[in-house]
């Protein structure tokens, strides 16, 4: 019966009060989004800017001479310890930066579908 409903072109008032015809309302992120993303140029846009981002934040990481982890050698040669200079030599600032990097996308991008099941 709602596949009828779906199809059609055009409704009458009657219908409309009825609840034929009816669209529920979307709301202001929601209409913005599904218009950004129909348009291709728009989502490349999107792309490039999450790259830059990407690189942005993460490139002091990447290019610091500091490897992430290093094991630590004895006199004779041996494999004595795992240590990590990179992380040693974060500050709390660069560790609150990294993990806003990966939590704000995440936020941002998560779909409201998965987080209002439970309240239907």
């Amino acid at each position: 019966m709602s596949d009828a409903h779906d199809q059609l072109d055009a409704v009458t008032g009657v219908q409309l009060a009825q609840g034929i015809g009816h669209q529920p309302a979307k709301g202001f992120w929601t209409e913005a989004w599904s218009q950004v993303m129909t348009r291709p140029a728009a989502v490349a846009g999107l792309v490039w800017i999450a790259i830059v981002a990407f690189f942005a934040l993460f490139s002091p990481l990447i290019a610091s001479g500091h490897p992430i982890l290093v094991w630590q050698l004895d006199e004779a040669g041996n494999k004595a310890g795992l240590s990590s200079p990179m992380v040693e030599m974060l500050s709390l600032a660069d560790i609150m930066l990294i993990l806003w990097g990966i939590w704000a996308p995440v936020c941002f991008l998560w779909p409201k579908s998965i987080t209002d099941r439970g309240t239907r």
